[in-house]
């Protein structure tokens, strides 16, 4: 299986992921990051970081950055979690 890293940019740098994990496919890297997000900005807004701020940043092995997912695309700027309508 594939190895993804998460590194998590702040605006002090990237926080590298050094230890990585193993997904089918980047779309389950995703998925697996979105679903991490809520935890990490719990204690990232503690030391007093913004969702507006943050991203994860998922890489290959080669080192290729695949996807950026900015933590405000999830989340507002309050850390509540955006719901899009179904409906329009």
């Amino acid at each position: 299986m594939p190895l993804f890293f998460f590194d998590v940019r702040t605006p002090r740098g990237v926080e590298p992921d050094d230890i990585g994990s193993e997904f089918g496919s980047v779309e389950a890297a995703y998925l697996e990051a979105c679903k991490a997000i809520p935890g990490m900005l719990v204690d990232l807004q503690r030391e007093g970081e913004h969702a507006r701020d943050l991203a994860f940043e998922i890489r290959d092995e080669a080192g290729r950055e695949l996807w950026q997912i900015p933590f405000n695309e999830i989340y507002d700027a309050h850390g509540r979690l955006r719901l899009r309508s179904a409906t329009r």
